[in-house]
């Protein structure tokens, strides 16, 4: 059994996550149809999965593919990527958590700025502001997305879901958010 997933194409997110649109899909669309029936439902699948996902960015990683590489547990990107948040420049906001995960990732000011004005960010800027761990290059992301991969699978593989648990239960705590550990502690002292 794997231990680890590593998505580095829009391919593989689209395998694992069939549900994921594309923007294009949101053109004729109104906002009532997008609410009603559910448009981006399932978005969330990827944040749900118990083994630790690495997502390699090699391109353009921009709207929803933003959101996708946020939903992951650890970001690499090739030198030439490119982050950022332009729904603004079609009319509506990031829709799939991604304003919300974006603030936690580089805090409120420079979300803000990416999400109103739409401008992307580079590689560099995204390991400078926190988004991702490390940025390598092109040639060499992949490879590295496998050796931490690798490493992370000479780990028990119950320890390590439980250590993505907490961790992920920290992040929702800091910021306010009600996790199951947290609340069955809360339920105890009622």
């Amino acid at each position: 059994m794997t231990l680890v997933l590593l998505l580095s194409s829009s391919q593989a997110v689209r395998k694992l996550l069939p549900q994921v649109r594309h923007i294009k899909e949101m053109q004729n669309k109104n906002f009532v149809d997008c609410y009603l029936y559910n448009f981006l439902e399932g978005w969330d699948g990827i944040t749900k999965i118990k083994k630790p996902v690495i997502a390699a960015v090699n391109g353009y990683a921009l709207g929803g593919g933003c959101e996708l590489a946020m939903m992951c547990d650890i970001i690499l990107a090739g030198e030439k990527a490119r982050f950022g948040q332009p729904e603004i420049v079609l009319g509506t906001i990031p829709g799939a958590g991604g304003t919300q995960r974006l603030t936690r990732a580089i805090g409120k000011s420079r979300a803000m700025q990416m999400c109103i004005t739409g401008d992307p960010i580079t590689a560099q800027q995204a390991k400078d502001w926190g988004l991702v761990s490390s940025v390598h290059p092109p040639d060499q992301l992949v490879a590295e997305a496998v050796k931490i991969g690798e490493r992370i699978g000479q780990h028990s593989k119950l320890i390590v879901a439980i250590c993505k648990e907490s961790v992920n239960n920290g992040d929702e705590r800091y910021f306010g958010g009600r996790t199951r550990l947290n609340g069955s502690r809360q339920a105890n002292r009622l």
